[in-house]
């Protein structure tokens, strides 16, 4: 339903393992090029040469894994990291619909014995501020819908595999 567009971009993705205990991974996407190239909205204009919505220029990704023994068990620590660059909610490039780049961290540290695990886990632990969703209403409404992304969530679960 976006009409034509033009896309151009790579992805690279890197894993290290030096011990058993620890490995680290690292992905970068960059899309130079996601170009609508002919899109027609409700009111009968045609955008053309506005980036697609969605779709940031870099996307990078880390993540590190790292376990140790503990009595008859394993202690497991994880941290992951997400980064956007910018980019728009909107075919129009309005710069209400804007989300600014942003990185996202993620932490858990689990203990694993046999068929139980029990974690404490942590998302957006540095509680950035986002949005997940931003509509300009401001022709039909008078106001941006601003779909906030989620706050610093802390939790506790406890796993059975049976």
């Amino acid at each position: 339903n976006v009409g034509e567009s033009r896309l151009f971009g790579t992805e690279l993705e890197l894993s290290w393992r030096p011990t058993q205990a620890f490995e680290a991974r690292l992905g970068i996407g960059w899309m130079p090029k996601a170009e609508l190239t002919s899109f027609t909205v409700a009111s009968g204009d045609v955008v053309r040469g506005n980036r697609l919505p969605f779709t940031p220029k870099w996307d990078l990704n880390a993540f590190a894994d790292y376990r140790v023994s503990a009595g008859s068990g394993e202690l497991l620590f994880q941290l992951n990291g997400n980064y956007q660059s910018e980019y728009f909610f909107d075919q129009n490039q309005n710069p209400f619909t804007r989300q600014a780049g942003h990185t996202l961290w993620k932490g858990r540290i689990a203990f694993e014995q046999g068929d139980w695990v029990a974690a404490l886990w942590g998302k957006n632990l540095t509680d950035h501020g986002y949005s997940s969703l931003r509509f300009d209403l401001i022709n039909f409404l008078g106001l941006v819908q601003d779909n906030r992304g989620e706050g610093r969530q802390l939790g506790v679960d406890v796993t059975w595999q049976f």
